[in-house]
């Protein structure tokens, strides 16, 4: 009998990229069963990441995008996943980036793809 802590890498990966073509959560169910999936559907899950900037009424405020931004810096499966990163920012603003992007940009060692997109 096999047993599934037995299967291979490439197994799990096929299972998980399964999971992801149907749905989304259930990849992110598969990767609570332990640590070995966790790690293969995270590079799935997190592949590409994109940051909107949601603009407050006023339109000139980043509010909740600095924590966001520590947010996904300080989790090292985030991290070490993305390999695409797609970030819109508002044209209109005359306000400065906030400094968690230079952060941001030099936290992804793995990364490809960067777009930045003014709207």
């Amino acid at each position: 009998m096999v047993h599934y802590s037995s299967l291979p890498d490439d197994i799990l990966l096929y299972l998980c990229q399964t999971m992801q073509m149907e749905k989304l959560h259930g990849l992110m169910n598969l990767s609570g069963v332990d640590k070995r999936t966790r790690e293969i559907a995270s590079s799935l899950i997190f592949d590409q990441i994109s940051l909107p900037r949601c603009p407050s009424e006023d339109k000139k405020s980043w509010a909740g995008l600095e924590k966001t931004i520590d947010v996904v810096v300080s989790n090292q499966t985030i991290v070490s996943s993305v390999r695409t990163l797609d970030i819109s920012i508002h044209s209109e603003s005359e306000e400065k980036l906030p400094r968690a992007f230079s952060t941001l940009l030099l936290s992804f060692p793995k990364i490809s793809t960067l777009s930045i997109r003014l709207d």
